[in-house]
């Protein structure tokens, strides 16, 4: 009769080197971070705030790229990680974009209020009520006012900090304005 030979018991591979053993403990942290940055920088106006998130999480994978080649073990958890980050920093950029979209169409609206006034009347209306615009300015955060130099109007960007777009009224077009 042959035995069966039992394999070599291996020593276990270094703790610090292993993956973690639980779910938080390996995206919990991970998946906070990217709530609180969906919470923060995903509205209106708070693009900005992307970068408080985006430059740390860029340094953190200085470090955890090469860890995960190093150690296959962590291979696994640090790239889902890393894919976790991405899936929501793009959503984030998305959403943007989108607010961008609205934010010029009801800028546009009001800018189309404005000349609509012009022409009626001959002079520019000394606010969005004269001038007629019943719509809703959400996401544009769109000014008009108009002062002894004539009429002003503008609006923000989503993801700008210090950035404009100010409407021309002589030429029908918008102008971008960085502070």
């Amino acid at each position: 009769m042959t035995e069966a030979v039992a394999a070599p018991e291996t020593a276990p591979a270094n703790p610090k080197h292993a993956a973690p053993a639980s779910f938080f403990r390996a995206y919990g942290i991970t998946l906070l971070l990217c709530a609180l940055m969906l919470v923060l920088a995903a509205w209106p106006g708070r693009g900005v705030l992307l970068i408080f998130f985006v430059l740390p999480w860029l340094l953190y994978n200085l470090y955890s790229l090469p860890m995960a080649v190093i150690r296959p073990a962590q291979r696994r958890w640090r790239l889902l990680k890393m894919g976790i980050w991405i899936v929501t920093i793009v959503a984030v950029i998305v959403a943007h974009q989108q607010f961008d979209k609205l934010s010029r169409a009801e800028a546009e609206a009001v800018a189309v209020s404005v000349m609509a006034f012009k022409e009626r009347s001959g002079r520019f209306p000394k606010d969005l009520d004269e001038a007629g615009f019943k719509g809703d300015l959400t996401f544009s955060r769109a000014r008009y006012s108009l002062s002894g130099g004539g009429p002003k109007l503008f609006y923000l960007p989503s993801m700008g900090f210090l950035d404009s777009y100010q409407f021309d009224f002589e030429k029908k077009r918008w102008i971008y304005d960085a502070y």
